[in-house]
């Protein structure tokens, strides 16, 4: 036992004196492997084809403040994020690898963030190397990240900030203000998570000075999304309706018809179910808390930086504690509870030396991915309208112009309308149709549900 102990003393101490350098080279590979190794799978479906269709739209008709799923005005998120997917159409073109990208990249800027805030609260190079690789090695981080989804981007922007204002001055609070309004401008009031939490901890510690610096980047975001609104109330009066009505008060009390009212521990069954081996190491810290006390939590936790331990610790609680009184309950919003888990985590692996069981488990995690990402012919995303391609592609090349006809719901609509073109107006000689439409004596092919009708 005493040889393993300073075995494991003796590996922890090499380790801690390689360069930041190569655990960012090690932590950007990882990321390669999990986030980007299968973006380019087909097919988009759900929120994330309507985010393509949306950021389609803005590059093809130049209306870059106003979003479109397909002929309809789109009011339920501000356009930052469409923007983003846009760029990425520009460098790559159209399609499902560009698409997933945004939020493939800033799911692994958001694991180099995650080690440099370990590295400032620990002192430790490998506690905040673990960190890291325990937030990466996450079903759920790993499932979001590959999706088109505005989760990654607004942690980036959120862990960013709290870097900036644990120290503040007053060129980083206008640098946080203006993240801030990006992060407005992106998903609303989840941007409000890192200023809300460095604020009521610095109202706590009554830090006047530091206070008043984050009510300025606050003030910052605020006008800069408070253009954005202005110009579409004023421009479109269902926008407050639909967006902060319907979007946010209605996500708080349930009366959102894209959501789901899920049970009051729902978020405690996602972190047990998605945070795979390592609930393992928090059980055993809890029931070590209970046999010896809580001496070894101070003993366990060595903060060296005390400020962004404690804004970490506020960000974590402002997000889990409310969110178990919505209603309507998502799963994507765990996302926003792993930094500081996995923070904790490490800090459970280091110093209680569960070193090489962790490592053991990475690797083995590592190469398993690996395989499967090489050699393994199932698709990672679910191609849902491979039967709908082939009298598609058929339509088009005999039946021009081929149209939508109203019998096919709208998710299938905004795939023929992101992948083919197919337009939903008037002026078209035939229709794509659906179901009963296919009965009537005007459909020329047919093909299991669908088939092409004369208009």
């Amino acid at each position: 036992m005493r040889g393993r102990c300073c075995t494991i003393y003796f590996s922890l101490q090499v380790l801690e004196k390689l360069n930041d350098i190569c655990y960012y080279f090690v932590i950007t590979l990882v990321a390669l492997i999990f986030f980007f190794s299968r973006l380019y799978e087909p097919s988009l479906s759900g929120d994330e084809l309507k985010y393509a269709l949306i950021a389609k739209n803005m590059m093809k008709s130049h209306s870059y403040f106003v979003a479109y799923l397909g002929d309809e005005l789109y009011f339920k998120k501000p356009p930052f994020f469409f923007w983003l997917i846009l760029i990425s159409y520009k460098i790559f073109g159209i399609s499902e690898f560009s698409t997933r990208l945004p939020s493939a990249i800033f799911a692994m800027l958001d694991a180099l963030l995650i080690y440099l805030v370990g590295r400032r609260i620990s002192g430790s190079k490998l506690i905040a190397f673990f960190s890291s690789l325990i937030f990466m090695v996450n079903f759920e981080i790993i499932r979001i990240s590959t999706i088109t989804r505005f989760e990654s981007f607004i942690l980036f922007l959120n862990l960013l900030l709290i870097l900036l204002l644990t120290n503040p001055s007053f060129s980083k609070s206008i640098l946080a203000g203006i993240l801030l309004g990006i992060g407005l401008l992106t998903k609303g009031p989840f941007a409000l998570l890192g200023i809300f939490a460095v604020m009521f901890y610095y109202i706590y510690k009554k830090s006047i000075k530091k206070l008043l610096l984050s009510c300025l980047s606050l003030l910052i975001g605020s006008l800069i999304f408070g253009c954005y609104v202005f110009y579409m109330a004023f421009n479109y009066p269902d926008f407050l309706k639909e967006f902060f009505e319907n979007q946010i008060v209605g996500r708080i009390v349930g009366t959102l018809s894209e959501g789901t009212s899920r049970s009051f521990f729902f978020y405690e069954r996602i972190i047990l179910k998605h945070f795979w081996i390592w609930n393992f190491f928090l059980l055993y810290f809890l029931f070590a808390m209970y046999k010896e006390g809580i001496e070894i939590v101070k003993k366990t936790f060595v903060i060296k930086n005390k400020d962004l331990w404690n804004t970490m610790l506020a960000m974590f609680l402002l997000t889990y504690l409310p969110l178990h009184f919505v209603s309507q309950k998502f799963t994507r919003y765990s996302y926003y509870f792993y930094p500081f888990l996995s923070i904790i985590t490490a800090y459970i692996v280091v110093k209680k030396n569960f070193f090489r069981e962790a490592i053991l488990f990475l690797l083995s995690t590592f190469l398993f991915y690996c395989l499967a990402s090489a050699i393994c012919p199932c698709k990672f995303h679910k191609d849902k309208f491979n039967t709908l391609r082939s009298i598609v592609e058929v339509g088009i090349q005999n039946f021009k112009p081929l149209g939508i006809d109203r019998s096919i719901d709208k998710f299938t609509a905004y795939y023929l309308m992101f992948y083919y073109d197919l337009p939903q107006k008037e002026g078209v000689r035939y229709l794509l149709a659906k179901g009963s439409r296919c009965l009537d004596s005007l459909s020329l092919i047919r093909y299991k549900n669908y088939c092409i009708i004369r208009k």
